[in-house]
């Protein structure tokens, strides 16, 4: 008799433990790239998925945010509900100086999750773009790099003999970057570059006088 109650009792355990996971179960910890420090304060939001595998819209094309939870001090976030009208899931991860972030993974209903992610944190370079003597109207410089944003062209091209500026250029933060400039002095073409790491949510300064 006692066994077959302490069987009874097993099979009532493990029904209950399999009805928490009938909804969706989502947790795991937003770390920083290149430093690995833990993420706090950075916004999940959990995104319903059609069958098909992309985003659930609405009849207005609007994405179904279905909850959103944030890190905690040490990186760690959670999501949990019992109840899920998806066929699955998505998270967005956004975080003040941080590239947003749509990691291309779904969660299906049923089953816990862990998914931990790196946040790519941003950087900034502050470039005095310069022309020094001798000076003439000819002179030319354009500037481009591996910045975290596509540069046009057409912005970074300047030319006269009064250039004298100051420019702020968005980057990626723990990263070593690579700036290339071009120019031409007194009618002679030259070509250099600059690297320069990048600490994160910290601004370097440049020179680049020609």
């Amino acid at each position: 008799m006692k066994n077959a109650i302490i069987f009874l009792f097993s099979i009532l355990l493990f029904a209950s433990c399999k009805k928490d996971f009938e909804g969706i179960e989502i947790k795991g910890r937003i770390t920083e790239v290149g430093s690995g420090k833990p993420v706090s304060g950075a916004k999940v939001t959990i995104v319903g998925r059609g069958s098909d595998g992309s985003p659930w819209l609405s009849g207005g094309g609007i994405s179904a945010i279905v909850d959103s939870v944030f890190t905690d001090a040490n990186g760690h976030y959670s999501y949990r509900n019992v109840e899920s009208p998806f066929g699955g899931y998505i998270i967005l991860i956004s975080k003040d100086k941080y590239q947003p972030a749509n990691p291309p993974h779904g969660f299906d209903n049923g089953f816990p999750h862990n998914f931990d992610y790196q946040l790519q944190p941003y950087a900034w370079v502050k470039i005095h773009l310069k022309n020094v003597n001798p000076v003439n109207e000819s002179d030319w410089v354009e500037f481009f790099g591996s910045f975290a944003r596509s540069i046009s062209t057409a912005d970074n091209i300047y030319m006269g003999m009064n250039v004298d500026k100051i420019i702020y250029e968005p980057t990626y933060g723990n990263y070593k970057i690579l700036i290339y400039y071009k120019y031409i002095k007194s009618n002679i073409k030259y070509s250099d570059s600059i690297e320069v790491f990048t600490p994160a949510h910290d601004t370097i300064p440049l020179d680049i006088f020609y």
